[in-house]
């Protein structure tokens, strides 16, 4: 009687483990992270009457996965200042070249124009130079992306 419930106990177990193979699953590899932008409410005019983007104009991109209220250190972040500029096709550029860190995670973005020349360290406190004589020709604008994206449609 008591060999007939050990067996009866064992089957289910061994189905499982019968059910288990080593096959690896092949997860797509992460690839580039494109820049689009569209300025919603438009609160100046460029030198020349647009209300867009230059060509030349260079933006700075910052992504990290985790927590979208806190921006992580320098080292660990997806993206750090990749320069992104903008091109006579209408296309943005980047340098480097900004990759998605996995495919299942949300990433988080900040964009900052003008570009920093080098990565800032507390994104919460960008700094910026603005000639006195030329402040009413100045831009700044920060553009934020903290409901997290995933490479969905990965190119």
């Amino acid at each position: 009687m008591n060999n007939k419930l050990f067996i009866l106990a064992i089957a289910p177990a061994m189905l499982v483990l019968g059910s288990c193979n080593k096959t690896a699953i092949n997860e797509p590899t992460p690839k580039y992270i494109t820049v689009s932008t569209d300025i919603a409410t438009k609160v100046t005019t460029a030198e020349d009457g647009s209300q867009s983007f230059a060509n030349g104009d260079k933006i700075s991109v910052y992504a990290w996965t985790s927590d979208p209220n806190t921006v992580p250190a320098q080292g660990s972040r997806v993206v750090d200042n990749a320069i992104n500029t903008l091109g006579t096709d209408g296309k943005w550029t980047a340098e480097p070249q900004m990759l998605w860190k996995n495919l299942k995670d949300k990433h988080y973005f900040i964009g900052v124009y003008p570009h920093a020349d080098v990565s800032e360290t507390d994104l919460t406190k960008v700094a910026c130079s603005v000639d006195p004589a030329k402040q009413v020709e100045s831009d700044i604008l920060v553009a934020t992306e903290f409901s997290g994206k995933i490479a969905e449609n990965n190119p």
